[in-house]
């Protein structure tokens, strides 16, 4: 018998050694063949049938793995952002909110989601909440901040380019937090497909610039959305008139009423009735610019002839006989002035204008000497201020 083969090494060093043991350590993890011990000559090519055998399971194998690894599923970010707004769009919020901050929020980190998907999930996830916090009457800071961040990541860190409806949203948050010049300009990017919502936001920015407690920056930003909206092409004949308004307003207020008696008069000549409550509003702060400016038997004119036209509910109409009443106290109508101010705190209750009512039948009531009436009325005076009344617009 021919002698066994020796299958022993000797040891080897270094990197031959290590690449011996891994290769050592693959193959045994795979079948062993029995191998003949007996020498036979080779017969040929035929002798060689294994090795393309070999190399055609080999690549079997390999299209086998690359097959598997692109049916392997991947998360769908898009498709499940294409819910999410199909969700809104049937005002499905919670439902839409659940999506968001469930799968999609819990895969933020694969690598397979583009900038475009975070930018959309940003954007969603501040439009979901905004949506329901509408549908369910949300009123807290904490929401609307959570609004105008998730907004702003989608904005600053992936470039998102809000639509006119987000920006819509976005501005209208802002009046929420206070944030007037935000919300200003957040509305001037509102294109001319939402030029309605865009005015809806000036409007409610200028009715804070109007109030007692703004700043001078406030009504000069008041000023300025006047302005625009007066030019604004896409805007009614009405819209242009509320403008005019509150304009002749802040003059007023400013302590320029001859800047809004210039304004209001060629208005007035515009109108093709008189008989209507925008000619009524026209008249009235036509002839508070005449009383401040004294002359009160020009401001008494117009002053009545608005409050005949105003509706008796109206707000406006209150403040006109406030002005009524004033006058009539400077010209010694004490009694007339008193009984005045009295019907307009038992007209406006809740209203600024019926503070101002009370602090009129205060200080009449002064005059006429009744010091117990006064301080019962100035008693009325400072429950108003404390319910919310600023001193502005009670003065």
């Amino acid at each position: 018998m021919p002698d066994e083969p020796d299958n022993t090494t000797e040891p080897q060093e270094g990197a031959e050694a290590a690449e011996g043991e891994a290769k050592k350590g693959l193959l045994s993890k795979l079948p062993i063949p029995s191998i003949s011990l007996k020498s036979s000559p080779l017969r040929g090519m035929g002798d060689l049938w294994q090795f393309p055998s070999l190399l055609l399971a080999v690549g079997m194998i390999a299209v086998a793995i690359s097959l598997y690894v692109q049916k392997t599923p991947t998360a769908d970010f898009p498709g499940a952002l294409d819910s999410v707004e199909a969700r809104l769009e049937a005002r499905q919020y919670t439902g839409a909110m659940e999506v968001l901050n469930g799968p999609i929020l819990g895969n933020l980190e694969d690598p397979a989601i583009t900038s475009l998907d975070l930018a959309r999930f940003w954007a969603l996830r501040a439009d979901t909440l905004y949506l329901l916090a509408r549908a369910e009457d949300i009123d807290l800071a904490e929401n609307h901040k959570a609004i105008v961040d998730n907004y702003t990541v989608a904005r600053s860190r992936y470039d998102h380019e809000p639509t006119d409806v987000q920006r819509y949203r976005l501005a209208d948050t802002h009046l929420e937090m206070g944030a007037f010049a935000k919300a200003a300009q957040e509305a001037h990017a509102i294109g001319e497909g939402l030029a309605e919502k865009r005015r809806e936001i000036y409007q409610a920015v200028i009715e804070h610039g109007l109030q007692a407690i703004a700043t001078d920056a406030d009504r000069e930003r008041s000023f300025d959305l006047l302005a625009r909206l007066r030019n604004d092409p896409t805007g009614t004949e009405e819209d242009r008139l509320w403008a005019v308004v509150r304009q002749s307003r802040l003059s007023i207020e400013a302590g320029y009423p001859e800047d809004a008696l210039r304004r209001l008069l060629p208005e007035i000549q515009r109108q093709k009735t008189r008989m209507s409550p925008q000619s009524a509003r026209l008249f009235a702060l036509l002839g508070e610019a005449y009383s401040d400016m004294g002359l009160l038997e020009e401001a008494r004119k117009h002053l009545e002839l608005g409050e005949e036209l105003l509706e008796s509910t109206d707000p406006d109409a209150g403040r006109v006989g406030v002005l009524l009443a004033r006058i009539e106290r400077a010209e010694g109508q004490t009694e007339i002035a008193r009984d005045r101010f009295r019907n307009i705190a038992n007209r406006f209750p809740t209203h600024a204008v019926g503070v101002a009512g009370w602090l009129g039948v205060a200080e009449t009531e002064a005059d006429l000497d009744n010091p117990e009436a006064a301080r019962m009325a100035y008693q009325q005076v400072i429950l108003g201020l404390s319910d919310g009344a600023a001193v502005g617009d009670v003065t």
